[in-house]
């Protein structure tokens, strides 16, 4: 997906759906003064729950949001309308079925997958209940056959 961008600013906003899983009005609504550069987090400020949160920035995201920081003003000058246009253009084009609120589902398996703790998950993307996050909960399954595998009372293991 991220190869068949050509447009920078596209892509950075690509960029930061799929290492925050913010919503699209989160991103659009993103200030550069919400960047918290030197804490490496990104305030996102009344999301769709009505609270403020804080999203840590990744080693990744950083490396391209650093370069380009800016001192003030919104990150994206775009509408809604705008960027759910720009992004069904790119899914024809890449010949996927895919919505943009896909790729903060697409986030939210990843780190459930990487580091298999919901109540992290469950407080980077802002969701007030754990029945929220019931959706990612499929991809547990594989999450509790690794767990269950690096289990071995046959060595001896320090507690």
């Amino acid at each position: 997906m991220l190869t068949a961008i050509n447009d920078i600013e596209f892509k950075l906003f690509i960029y930061i759906a799929l290492y925050t899983g913010c919503r699209r009005n989160e991103i659009l609504n993103l200030k550069w003064e919400n960047i918290g550069f030197n804490t490496r987090t990104i305030l996102i400020k009344k999301a769709k729950s009505h609270y403020s949160r804080y999203v840590p920035i990744s080693d990744d995201l950083y490396n391209i949001l650093y370069p380009i920081k800016k001192d003030m003003g919104k990150v994206f000058k775009w509408s809604p309308y705008t960027i759910s246009e720009k992004f069904k253009k790119l899914t024809r084009k890449i010949s996927i079925n895919c919505r943009l609120h896909d790729l903060r589902h697409s986030f939210a398996t990843h780190l459930l997958n990487s580091c298999g703790n919901i109540k992290i998950v469950q407080d980077i993307l802002g969701h007030r209940s754990i029945q929220s996050m019931m959706v990612y909960v499929h991809s547990m399954s594989d999450l509790n056959k690794k767990a269950i595998n690096k289990l071995n009372f046959n060595k001896q293991q320090d507690c």
